[in-house]
């Protein structure tokens, strides 16, 4: 899978006060893919461009346990989102190999 590294995120252009790529929300590309599904990606995205931690071979990711990307998805969608919604979309960001799990870090795909 090819992830975020510190370059990547260094060029991602944010214009207000989240960033949602159009490959993901834009035109047809996931059209199954749920709604909340799509946030849950966005709010790691953010997270990510926010608060990266990095890899020893320097690529991004997002602690699995970090509160803030759970209270990014709640502005996001509008909702409240607990611990086990938020496992529940990390599973099915997986199987749509959106993101990759090891062991508490999540690697997102920038490829989708």
């Amino acid at each position: 899978m090819n992830v975020y590294n510190k370059q990547d995120l260094q060029n991602i252009k944010v214009e207000g006060k989240y960033y949602l790529p159009e490959n993901v929300f834009g035109g047809h590309r996931y059209p199954t893919v749920r709604v909340e599904v799509k946030l849950a990606y966005g709010a790691l995205l953010n997270v990510l461009l926010t608060q990266p931690n990095y890899s020893q071979n320097g690529d991004a990711y997002v602690m699995m346990d970090n509160p803030v990307v759970a209270a990014t998805l709640a502005v996001l969608a509008n909702k409240a989102v607990d611990i086990e919604k938020m496992k529940g979309y990390y599973k099915e960001l997986e199987e749509l190999k959106f993101i990759s799990i090891e062991k508490l870090n999540i690697y997102l795909n920038k490829e989708i």
